[in-house]
């Protein structure tokens, strides 16, 4: 098979992307893209296969509805089970800046939307002491701004997404109280400490 055959007479239909990481594609002066920084909620964990229905997906379409926004771009950096701090499936969300975001072209906007696998994994298989919760909301709200400053030095502005509640999620099943305190307080941190002018709010 060649990319440049006119034809593929024996091309198949697969519903998972093996090699193809990204496209880019000639756009007009001006053009510019959002990247949309998350985990499974981002990457389309419960859409509809080959629906594109994701919430990147929705943005996009609204986006081209509009003659203002039409030649902004989203660009989907989600993966399923990512986090802010340690790897899992895939680097971390802050070891990814550098690749997923700050090395795309014509990035103008970030769209953070990570955090809740972090809180989720701490008490997935055993319970944790308040301190062991209060030290990775501290973690976690460092890595934001880490995210926060990385982006505003190469001009990029950032769009804070809250972490979204998780009540009846196996996240929950050792010390509820302290998993959804955690989930509060990295909210409040992104309305009131981190160093971004938007926030999409889920709470």
């Amino acid at each position: 098979m060649s990319a440049s055959a006119l034809e593929l007479p024996a091309a198949q239909s697969i519903d998972h992307w093996y090699f193809l990481s990204g496209v880019e594609v000639a756009a007009a002066p001006g053009a510019s893209a959002i990247v949309a920084l998350g985990d499974s909620i981002t990457d389309g964990h419960g859409a509809t296969t080959n629906g594109n229905d994701r919430w990147p997906d929705d943005l996009a379409a609204r986006l081209q509805r509009t003659a203002a926004t039409k030649a902004v771009a989203v660009l989907n950096e989600g993966i399923g089970g990512n986090r802010l701090l340690a790897d899992g499936l895939g680097p971390n969300a802050l070891a990814r800046v550098d690749r997923d975001v700050l090395a795309q072209s014509g990035v103008r906007y970030l769209i953070v939307l990570e955090g809740i696998n972090d809180i989720g994994t701490l008490t997935r298989t055993s319970s944790a002491t308040d301190a062991q919760h209060e030290e990775l909301v501290r973690r976690m709200i460092g890595a934001y701004r880490q995210i926060t400053m990385r982006a505003h030095a190469h001009g990029i502005k950032v769009i804070g997404g809250t972490i979204m509640p998780f009540t009846g999620s196996a996240f929950i099943t050792q010390g509820p109280p302290t998993s959804q305190t955690g989930r509060r307080s990295t909210h409040g941190s992104v309305l009131q400490d981190i160093s971004t002018p938007w926030l999409i709010s889920t709470r």
